[in-house]
């Protein structure tokens, strides 16, 4: 038997104003944020500067896939410098990656929560970094 998509829509009970109802009595998501070393927090930071004492590893162009109060997901780049012979002449590495950011904790005199941790992936294999000490980039808004 075949059934039009309005009949279809109706048996199931999702007519237009139910969806919406459905929509509009959704519990509020408040996203995580990304806590820099100065206190400064930010939600999909365009780039995570990984070293901030010296600038040698960054994950940049990053385009964020998920976003919530519990993981983040997104791909990026890794730019990472050699330091070989030294940092001021190495050559800077640039690799894709999938960055993971989870591990949520508390704000302080907040109800928001921030991520702890962030997972690199790429083709060098996997690493997890405190991101206590990161920098975060500001999205330009005039892009």
């Amino acid at each position: 038997m075949v059934v039009p998509a309005a009949g279809a829509a109706l048996a199931l009970g999702m007519t237009g104003v139910a969806g919406a109802a459905v929509i509009q009595n959704a519990p509020e998501v408040v996203p995580a944020v990304v806590l820099d070393d100065q206190g400064d927090t930010q939600i999909e930071p365009e780039s995570i500067m990984l070293a901030p004492a010296d600038g040698n590893d960054a994950v940049n162009f990053i385009t964020w896939l998920v976003w919530n109060d519990g993981i983040a997901v997104g791909t990026g780049v890794e730019q990472v410098n050699t330091c070989e012979p030294t940092c001021a002449e190495g050559t800077t590495l640039s690799k894709p990656v999938v960055i993971v950011l989870d591990n949520v904790e508390p704000l302080d005199d907040s109800d928001d929560v921030h991520f702890t941790e962030a997972r690199i992936s790429g083709v060098d294999g996997s690493r997890t970094v405190e991101l206590s000490s990161v920098a975060i980039l500001p999205i330009d808004d005039a892009a």
